[in-house]
């Protein structure tokens, strides 16, 4: 049977107070990089220290951000079935490209965005968004990955690791994102307008 690394740093090291079991599981001594504990792998892969995936990471991910508490997300584009791909819930942050580039190049869907600011997500734009990071509560997703139907079918790859230093460098790369509007449904009226204007002008 296979094995899981947790850092002596991480947060789940420190619930298992290094020397208990959690969800079944016990925690070993035995033959292992030093700061490093062994434990069973009964436990969900994003509580291990350092986890990487590819080149199909998106059930990785939808699994790793169903934590309790806000997420803050910054994903470049958005495809219609992106919902379903990032389970966002009211009081989380989403930054995304939304541009009007974006927009006329389906590469960002106002339905997608309409879905989350109905949910209660903040949307914010920003037409320089190029980057893929999440940081919850519990970790953070590092990646190419975006969340679109075309991101499901590419080679991607991910890292997932409850650092609480890089968890804390990926909100603050979000919140610093600059040139950001707030996407509302002013903003989702004008979108939608603008891209089913370009569609009529192309079909010409």
């Amino acid at each position: 049977m296979g094995t899981c690394h947790v850092h002596s740093s991480s947060p789940l090291f420190a619930e298992t107070g290094g020397a208990i079991g959690l969800a079944g599981c016990t925690v070993r001594s035995g033959p292992a990089p030093i700061g490093v504990q062994r434990i069973t792998p009964a436990l969900p892969f994003y509580l291990w220290g350092r986890h990487f995936t590819g080149p199909s990471p998106w059930p990785h991910i939808t699994r790793a951000i169903r934590v309790r508490g806000p997420r803050h997300a910054a994903v470049a584009y958005l495809g219609e079935d992106a919902p379903t791909l990032l389970p966002l819930r009211a009081g989380d942050l989403l930054v995304v490209n939304a541009s009007r580039a974006a927009v006329r190049a389906h590469v960002t869907s106002p339905i997608a965005l309409a879905y989350y600011v109905e949910a209660g997500v903040r949307v914010l734009s920003s037409p320089n968004l190029h980057a893929n990071v999440i940081a919850t509560s519990r970790g953070a997703v590092i990646g190419s990955a975006n969340a679109s139907h075309s991101s499901t079918i590419a080679d991607e790859a991910v890292v997932i690791t409850d650092d609480p230093e890089v968890v804390a460098g990926v909100r603050k790369f979000i919140d610093g994102i600059e040139e950001i509007t707030e996407v509302d449904q002013v903003f989702l009226d004008n979108a939608t307008r603008k891209a089913h204007r370009f569609v009529r002008t192309c079909a010409r």
